[in-house]
């Protein structure tokens, strides 16, 4: 079993990094934004995050957090003069807002 070789605490900043951070500094910088009707937000998604990923659980995971989290976020905003864009290995995806 892969995920015992990956101590507790790594898998947990990943988190910590990937998914919590993320949802915090994009809600405590949302105030000025919705405020000015003006905004760019840009997340660093992965193609990771479109699939499972044995060995690196965590990761891919927290990616798809990521992918999932920049979509729907983008859909509370619309009519906000706020955009989310995520970028990866792919490209960028603007979601219309």
């Amino acid at each position: 079993m892969e995920v015992s070789s990956v101590s507790l605490k790594i898998s947990l900043a990943q988190i910590d990094l990937n998914a919590r951070s993320l949802t915090e500094l994009e809600h405590r910088l949302l105030p000025p934004m919705i405020e000015n009707r003006s905004g760019r937000i840009l997340n660093a998604g992965s193609t990771a995050g479109d699939q499972p990923g044995p060995i690196m659980a965590v990761y891919f995971a927290t990616k798809a957090y990521v992918n999932s989290f920049s979509e729907a976020f983008s859909y509370e905003l619309k009519g906000t003069g706020i955009t989310v864009t995520e970028f990866s290995a792919t490209g960028l995806t603007q979601f219309q807002s």
